[in-house]
C-alpha cells in the first residue's frame, strides 16, 4: 500500500491548482469532486477488487493504483478555471473607411482585473496599436480576412466583424480570455460628382456651307411718344419742328439677336444711296442731342428714336428717313451702345 498512499498524496496536490479559482467553476469528468471523492472511488475499489483479485490472481494494491491512476489524468487534465469577468463593452468603437477601431477605458480594464494591453483580434499577432487619453486602441483594416476579419454582404451593407480577446492581469495558468466581438456595418450605395464644368461647343469642320438672306427689317412713323399708333404709309404733312417719332423693327425668330441702330439720315429721295444725306444718327450715337434722342436700341428686335423736324437745304421738299441696321447677339456682348459726351471749354482774352 505505500504506492497508493504516494498517489493519494500526489491526486490532493493536483487538486490544490484548482484552488485559487475563487469564484470560478471547476469541471471535472470524473465522478469524484474532490479528495473525499476519491476516498469513495478508493473504498469502492477496494470492494470491487477484492473479489477480483481472487479469480484474476491480481492483487488488491495493483487494482487501487491502477484505478487511482486512471482517476488522476482525468482531473488533472480536464480542470479548468473559467474567469467570471463582467462583460466587456468597447469606450469607442469607430468604423472608418480604410480601418475599425476598437477603444478600450484604461481604468475601467485595470479595476475589473482585465490587462488592457494584452489583447489580440481573432488572429494572435494583431494587437493593441497606442493609447491616447486613457483609452487603449486595437485597430484592422477593413479589408476581408485582415486579422481574421470576416466579410457579410447583403443587397444594401457589407458588414466586417472579428473578436477581441482581452486577459486577466495574471496570467500564470492557463484562463480563457474575455471576448468582445465587434461589427461595422458599411452601405453597398453611394454617390458622386464631377468637380468639371464641361463646357459643349460645336467644332468647325471642312462640311457645306450657305448663304443666307438680310433680315426682313420695317420702320414706322407714329404719332405719340408711346409708339402706340402709327400714321398710315404714303404722304403725311407736319409742321416744322414738329417731333418725329420713328420706330424700326427686324423680323427675326431667333431670340439671341437684338437690334442695333447704327445709322440713321434724312434725304430728299426715296433712296437710302442718294448723296445729300443729313445724318441724325452716327456710330450707334445721336449727331445732336438737342434734336435727336435715341429712345432705344440694342436691346431686342425692336429700336426706336426721335428727332426735331426741320427744312433740309431750306427747302420745303418732302424728305424721306433710312437707316442702317445691325443684329448684335445678346449672349456674348453687351449690345447697348455707349454714347461719350465731350465738353469745350473756350477761353477768350479779355
Amino acid at each position: 500500500m505505500p504506492g497508493s498512499w504516494l498517489m493519494l498524496r500526489w491526486c490532493v496536490d493536483s487538486w490544490a491548482v484548482a484552488g485559487p479559482c475563487q469564484h470560478h467553476k471547476v469541471h471535472a469528468l470524473d465522478r469524484a469532486a474532490g479528495p473525499s471523492g476519491w476516498m469513495m472511488s478508493h473504498a469502492e475499489a477496494a470492494n470491487q477488487s477484492s473479489a477480483s483479485a481472487a479469480t484474476e490472481g491480481l492483487g488488491l494494491t495493483t487494482v487501487i493504483t491502477m484505478r487511482m491512476l486512471v482517476w488522476c489524468a482525468k482531473l488533472v487534465h480536464h480542470v479548468v478555471c473559467e474567469v467570471q469577468h463582467p462583460p466587456l463593452q468597447p469606450s469607442q468603437l469607430i468604423c472608418g473607411r480604410d480601418k475599425l477601431q476598437v477603444g478600450l477605458d484604461l481604468a475601467r480594464l485595470t479595476s475589473s482585473g482585465l490587462n488592457p494591453f494584452s489583447g489580440n483580434l481573432a488572429s494572435h499577432n494583431c494587437s493593441w496599436v497606442r493609447v491616447t487619453d486613457g483609452v487603449v486602441w486595437y485597430e484592422v483594416e477593413a479589408i476581408a480576412g485582415a486579422c481574421g476579419n470576416t466579410l457579410r454582404t447583403n443587397s444594401t451593407h457589407a458588414i466586417y466583424s472579428n473578436n477581441l480577446f482581452i486577459y486577466p492581469m495574471s496570467n500564470t495558468s492557463f484562463i480563457i480570455p474575455v471576448s468582445l466581438p465587434f461589427s461595422c456595418v458599411y452601405p453597398l450605395d453611394t454617390d458622386t460628382s464631377l468637380n468639371v464644368a464641361i463646357r459643349p461647343f460645336l467644332p468647325p469642320a471642312d462640311g457645306i456651307s450657305g448663304s443666307g438672306t438680310k433680315a426682313r427689317a420695317s420702320m414706322s412713323l407714329f404719332r405719340n411718344s408711346n409708339y402706340t399708333e402709327t400714321y398710315p404709309a404714303g404722304r403725311v404733312t407736319l409742321p416744322v419742328g414738329a417731333p418725329l417719332y420713328v420706330g424700326v423693327s427686324v423680323e427675326e425668330r431667333d431670340p439671341s439677336f437684338a437690334v442695333v441702330l447704327d445709322d440713321c439720315y434724312a434725304t430728299h429721295s426715296s433712296n437710302p444711296d442718294d448723296s445729300m444725306q443729313h445724318p441724325l444718327i452716327q456710330n450707334k450715337c445721336p449727331t445732336d442731342r438737342q434734336q435727336v434722342s435715341v429712345i432705344e436700341s440694342g436691346s431686342s428686335l425692336r429700336a426706336r428714336f426721335s428727332a426735331l423736324f426741320f427744312l433740309l437745304n431750306n427747302e420745303y421738299r418732302d424728305v424721306y428717313l433710312h437707316c442702317s441696321l445691325s443684329l448684335c447677339e445678346r449672349r456674348s456682348s453687351s449690345c447697348i451702345p455707349v454714347s461719350h459726351t465731350f465738353h469745350f471749354i473756350n477761353s477768350f482774352n479779355l
